[in-house]
């Protein structure tokens, strides 16, 4: 698990190896416990939040220079007791696919 303070920021961990470039490929943060689940979408070079959880707007960072060695690990500011729970991170190009899960602890 990720542990998190409330009220300051936490780096959510996703990233490939080997570190390859993913500046093209489709990078989805989603919170698959929650009905609307999307935390932070990133698609065709840019940020796509337009159907991002409300609760979230304006609170999630994808660093875009750090996409080219394969990380894109999700900056979550300032962190609140509700985003306790489970986090998926997609990464998709178009020959294959990598997922990863964890829960975050907000103390």
């Amino acid at each position: 698990p990720v542990f998190a303070v409330a009220g300051e920021d936490v780096i959510l961990p996703c990233s490939v190896k080997p570190n390859i470039s993913v500046v093209d490929m489709r990078v989805e943060w989603t919170r698959p416990d929650q009905k609307d689940s999307l935390v932070h979408l990133y698609e065709d070079y840019e940020d796509r939040n337009t159907d991002q959880i409300e609760s979230y707007r304006g609170r999630t960072k994808l660093n875009h220079q750090q996409l080219q060695g394969g990380n894109a690990s999700l900056k979550l500011s300032p962190v609140r007791v509700s985003d306790e729970g489970r986090y998926k991170c997609f990464i998709q190009s178009k020959s294959w696919y990598n997922d990863v899960a964890f829960d975050v602890s907000v103390e």
